[in-house]
């Protein structure tokens, strides 16, 4: 990437992010209420991940698990259907109800705006990881990831990404082909195509809930009418 790119980028992002801000607020408020409602602990999650350059960074987002969900993590281990240092699970049982819904929409990464203005963050870029799942010796035992992963530290790291848009059904290895491929072949145009198909996402994780939403509606009528016909 040209600098004169991560100049443009970053302009972007302030931009973007400064525009996102208050209705961002708004829609915390909503949400930290939500969040309360549906599980003890604190609506905003705060976790170390590694940033450019393998910096050190606090990345915020929505909190979308129970608060034991660090030391469920090693129960759970041997269900990991990921591999390398990510970890992920169709049906994961540390998720909250109305969390399990959050991360549908993507909205729980919402609160990284603050990283964004912050310059720890991009909108687009590789995904963060946490610093205690990142084993760096290991990871220098493999010359051909420890050079992608090389590649990919050398941006910020973003809200959403190519990986992110891909469904994230990759593992360890496609991720960090697919961040070297988004380093190496930056444009304008590509950050344009994520963002569009990023709201893409979001708009469909939000009808899905709706429709689920409708579709219980609609199942509590019925049972309502069954039960009055019953009675009588």
């Amino acid at each position: 990437m040209l600098s004169i790119q991560f100049i443009i980028k970053r302009l972007i992002d302030l931009i973007i992010a400064l525009l996102l801000l208050v209705p961002a607020v708004l829609f915390s408020i909503v949400v930290g209420i939500l969040i309360k409602m549906d599980s003890k602990g604190p609506a905003l999650f705060m976790q170390r991940r590694l940033g450019k350059n393998n910096r050190i960074f606090t990345m915020y987002k929505f909190r979308t698990m129970h608060n034991d969900a660090s030391e469920k993590r090693k129960e759970l281990e041997s269900k990991n259907e990921a591999n390398g240092f990510l970890f992920k699970m169709g049906l994961d049982p540390r998720e909250t109800s109305f969390g399990r819904k959050l991360r549908s929409t993507g909205l729980d990464e919402l609160p990284q705006i603050i990283n964004v203005l912050k310059g720890e963050m991009s909108l687009i870029g590789p995904r963060p990881l946490p610093v205690e799942d990142v084993d760096l010796d290991k990871l220098k035992q493999n010359p051909n990831l420890y050079h992608e992963w090389q590649i990919r530290k050398s941006v910020k790291p973003g809200i959403t990404g190519l990986w992110q848009v891909s469904q994230s059904n990759h593992s360890f290895s496609e991720m960090l082909k697919l961040d070297e491929y988004y380093v190496e072949k930056y444009s304008i145009w590509k950050d344009i195509k994520i963002i569009a198909m990023t709201l893409r996402l979001m708009m469909r994780g939000l009808t899905s809930l709706f429709c689920v939403k409708k579709r219980n509606l609609n199942g509590n009528k019925q049972n309502n009418i069954k039960v009055e016909v019953v009675k009588e």
